[in-house]
């Protein structure tokens, strides 16, 4: 079966401890240029809060007369670099051996890479961003961000337009998580089982996005059109052409109890080859063909309770998804699946956050008729805690300690369950 050989290289990455990069957007560069503290644009870091939000929206701009790059000190370069010294034990349960089924085991402190982020303004209205992250012997450097973004069109805050590699606009961001585990939200790259898809929501795609929002964001909605990433390459017009979609609305309230409530919907309807040219039986790049889609549909609520600036905020998401049979081998139908996750971040004082979030996926309805309803079925939990030690506009650091548990049923070659379990210890910080 297609995920348990699958699963074992997961598992068996996660084990080799060999490279940990932090996911980017901490971004200390914008604080120095504006003489603010990083509390002003996050709730708890990395996690933005409504000023933030407003912030990114307007195309990295205060709106206040001086965010053209000539108003600012000669002295000032737009460059922050994030980093997390850590120490990692995973455990792996039910992987196959020459020695039998064995639990496997390690720990170590990791080699680490880092993102270097550039990012601003060009001119009024015109921002950008540039992420290259990696920079280790063994994996090199890459382009997780590079993209222009024209702001403010026709003078309209509902009219802009970006360019290039970036993050779709999710529920909340893969890229500024909470926890630093490879423990990522579930939903965002499940697909059915053995389906050929492997695109994630997660991760930043080639395209063009259109955001509009209000001011303050209150209302605000994104659609990104583009190639899906890592796909084997597609003779159309648009490579492998995918669309991405999310809308919002939030309310605020006078007092403490529930302070602010926001409400969402999202959806992806992605495509992915089934056919391809070869040449010498082997596929040729780029020639793929016989797209079938994969999509997925849900919805988000956000809740702030007590003080916004020292939040208890509960998010919730869940999604419904669907692949077509012909990405499944075998398949007499389609694959079905629904998920989603409760995330919980309690930020008692500015410089300490308790988080928790649980992610859950169910099968309701396997591709191959014959395959159990709950193989592949997942199940995560993560705890963890930050203690930021600074905060100040020019650097940002924090201890961070963080368990978490994820089970998938049936993913071993016998039928069993496979567990896998992480412990970090770090430190995380932006500078």
């Amino acid at each position: 079966m297609r995920f348990g050989g699958r699963s074992f290289l997961v598992a068996a990455g996660a084990l080799t401890i060999a490279v940990a990069s932090p996911r980017a957007e901490a971004f200390p560069a914008f604080a120095r240029k504006y003489g603010l503290r990083c509390t002003a644009c996050h709730e708890a870091w990395p996690v933005l809060n409504d000023f933030g939000v407003a912030f990114r929206d307007n195309g990295y701009q205060l709106m206040l007369g001086k965010d053209d790059p000539v108003t600012t000190h000669l002295s000032y370069i737009p460059v922050s670099i994030r980093i997390t010294p850590h120490y990692e034990f995973d455990s792996v349960s039910n992987q196959d051996t020459d020695q039998g089924k064995k639990d496997i085991k390690s720990g170590s402190v990791s080699t680490v890479g880092i993102d270097l982020l550039t990012g601003g303004t060009l001119a009024n209205n015109v921002s950008f961003l540039v992420v290259p992250t990696g920079f280790t012997t063994a994996d090199g450097v890459f382009l997780e961000s590079a993209w222009v973004r024209f702001d403010n069109i026709l003078k309209s805050s509902w009219l802009n337009l970006k360019l290039g590699r970036h993050e779709v606009d999710l529920p909340q961001s893969a890229h500024r998580p909470w926890n630093l585990s490879s423990t990522g939200y579930l939903i965002y790259s499940y697909h059915s089982p053995g389906s050929a898809s492997i695109y994630d929501m997660g991760e930043n795609q080639r395209g063009i996005e259109w955001v509009g929002h209000d001011r303050g964001s209150v209302d605000r909605a994104a659609i990104s059109i583009f190639s899906v990433e890592e796909s084997p390459g597609s003779h159309n017009f648009l490579d492998t052409p995918g669309v991405y979609g999310h809308a919002t609305h939030e309310w605020h309230f006078e007092g403490y109890g529930l302070s602010a409530l926001q409400l969402g919907v999202f959806g992806a309807r992605t495509t992915w080859p089934t056919t391809s040219l070869t040449s010498g039986g082997t596929p040729i790049p780029g020639t793929g063909g016989a797209l079938k889609p994969s999509t997925k549909i849900g919805g988000q609520a956000d809740l702030w309770f007590n003080s916004t600036t020292t939040p208890l905020h509960a998010i919730l998401v869940y999604a419904h998804g669907k692949d077509d049979q012909a990405l499944i081998p075998d398949a007499t139908r389609d694959g079905a699946f629904n998920g989603g996750f409760l995330e919980l971040g309690w930020t008692p004082t500015l410089k300490t956050t308790v988080f928790f979030r649980y992610d859950l996926i169910r099968n309701s309805t396997q591709g191959v008729i014959d395959s159990p309803k709950n193989f592949n079925d997942q199940d995560a939990q993560t705890i963890g805690l930050r203690y930021t030690l600074n905060y100040n506009n020019r650097a940002e650091y924090a201890l961070h300690a963080e368990y978490s548990n994820m089970k998938v049923k049936r993913a071993a070659s016998d039928g069993t369950d496979v567990r896998t379990q992480t412990i970090f210890l770090g430190i995380d910080f932006a500078y």
